[in-house]
């Protein structure tokens, strides 16, 4: 009776979650969708989801369960490390000139502060190929050579492409644009992600209890 109980309230949250997701996912012009994912409203549907998943599990602990168990614990830290995206991310975005002697060591915030990188970044060269056209150069490939000045004044060289983003000191590098004109200056997004590792995780302990479940109800109709 419990084990139903609990199941209809995160089939109901899960609705609920659903519908504030598809709600998130519907632009408007100024782009202010997505910020329905920070509301409270969002945050306790969340949490509530992840208690009651979790509950679930406690009183289904089973060797035999196996799957079923790593199927709601992957949820929970998926959601788990969406909210540390939420509550500890940071997403920024800087023009760096490629240029070896210009060396950024902080990243200017909107209101005039300056938050520490933890290290030294310059973009120490600049390469692009276009496809063959004769009408207009249409970027085929970009990338940007980084340098990294690191605290034990060591040094570190990373290429940066399109769907290629570098990993150092806790923040992701994702290139976004380059000057078209003079290529003198790229467009790179800067992110610190804490929750990545924990959603990737909880993503592969799905897919693998899900993979479980599946082969046991195949094993179950085989029998039959």
């Amino acid at each position: 009776m419990f084990y139903g109980s609990s199941m209809r309230t995160g089939l109901i949250l899960l609705s609920v979650l659903t519908l504030l997701m598809i709600a998130g996912a519907i632009p408007v012009k100024d782009g202010s969708q997505t910020a329905i994912f920070q509301t409270p409203v969002f945050i306790l549907a969340a949490a509530a989801l992840a208690v009651s998943l979790v509950v679930c599990s406690a009183k289904n602990l089973h060797w035999r369960k196996l799957p079923f168990l790593l199927c709601h614990l992957g949820l929970v830290l998926i959601l788990a490390g969406a909210l540390a995206r939420l509550v500890w991310g940071e997403n920024y975005e800087a023009t760096i000139p490629v240029a070896r002697s210009h060396r950024a060591l902080n990243l200017r915030m909107p209101d005039g502060t300056a938050r520490p990188l933890g290290f030294g970044l310059s973009v120490t060269d600049f390469k692009v190929e276009f496809y063959d056209s004769i009408e207009r150069k249409v970027p085929k490939h970009y990338e940007a050579s980084l340098e990294f000045a690191l605290p034990d004044d060591t040094m570190e060289q990373a290429i940066l492409a399109v769907n290629q983003p570098v990993f150092q000191g806790g923040w992701w590098f994702h290139l976004q644009s380059y000057d078209a004109h003079a290529e003198r200056y790229v467009i790179v997004a800067i992110k610190r992600d804490p929750g990545l590792r924990v959603t990737l995780t909880g993503i592969w302990m799905v897919m693998v209890g899900t993979a479980g479940l599946c082969f046991r109800k195949q094993r179950g109709h085989d029998a039959v």
